[in-house]
Parts: C-alpha cells; structure tokens; sequence
C-alpha cells in the first residue's frame, strides 16, 4: 500500500483524491509498494488485476515497435527486402495477432506477461525474430497458428528465464 494512502477504501470515498487519480492502481492495493509500485507484477496480473497489465499498453508498445522495424527496413534496396521478406511477414502476422486480436491471448497469464515484458522495453518482435531463427519453420498461416506460435515463444521465454 502507498505510503500517503489515507488509510480508508478507496471505493469507499466519494470524492476522487489526486493520489488515487495519479495512478493506475488504487493507493490501498496490498500488492503495492510504499512507493507505489507493484512488488510483483506478474502476482498483479495472476489476481485479475489489469491496471497496470493491459492489453491497451502492449498494443501501443508493440505497435510501436512495428513502425521503428518498418522504418529500418524502408531504406533497404530490393535484395535486402526480398532476403528479409519472411521476416516482414512474421512481424506483420504477429503484429496483427497482438494488435487486432487480444481475445486470443488477453486470458493467458504467461502470454500476457511475457508480451508486457518485452514490448514495455521495445524488445518483443527482434525477440520473436531471434527466436523463428532457432526453428526450422514458423507457422504464421492464420491467426490461431500464429497464437500457438506465440505460446511457443512464450514458453521458449519462459524456460530461458527459469
């Protein structure tokens, strides 16, 4: 709980407090540090909790990480497209999962934090790109192929950070 928490509910109050307004979580939630921040992120969104974990902020992080990936690739000359095409083609099919189709993963704990993770530092789709080079192949066809792609990334991930 937040150290400047007043001590009474927050759902109790009828009045908004700057506090509670300034954050995304309410002061009182016994998973925040006295400064605020979320002891453990994962625990957060284990409990339900999206406030800090939401699919809205991993679009906009991974959506942004497609526009700087399409702006290093716009200056290539025509080999170096063709050469990095599959590579385009996994960034726009992922891209398009995470961006256009949050039902298919927003209920999957392990998915949803390692998406968080990743694309809150602009790390997730040059991961996923290191990662499609370990296999032989990458099965991006429509869009539940390209989730249990995402899984398998995730567990991939996962394993690598145990």
């Amino acid at each position: 709980m937040h150290k400047e928490w007043c001590g009474k509910p927050c759902s109790e109050c009828e009045t908004l407090c700057a506090l509670d307004e300034s954050m995304p979580c309410s002061p009182n939630c016994d998973k925040l540090s006295e400064e605020g921040q979320p002891m453990n992120l994962r625990e957060c969104l284990e409990h339900g909790c999206d406030a800090i974990i939401c699919v809205d902020k991993i679009q906009e992080a991974v959506a942004a990480e497609k526009k700087a990936y399409k702006k290093r690739i716009t200056g290539l000359s025509k080999n170096k497209v063709y050469e990095t095409a599959y590579d385009i083609h996994l960034v726009e099919e992922m891209t398009y999962l995470v961006c256009d189709c949050p039902e298919n993963y927003k209920d999957d704990t392990d998915v949803m934090w390692f998406l968080y993770s990743l694309s809150k530092e602009g790390k997730f789709l040059d991961e996923y790109l290191k990662w499609s080079y370990t296999l032989d192949s990458v099965d991006v066809s429509n869009v539940e192929k390209t989730y249990d792609t995402l899984r398998d990334f995730c567990d991939y991930q996962s394993e690598k950070t145990a």
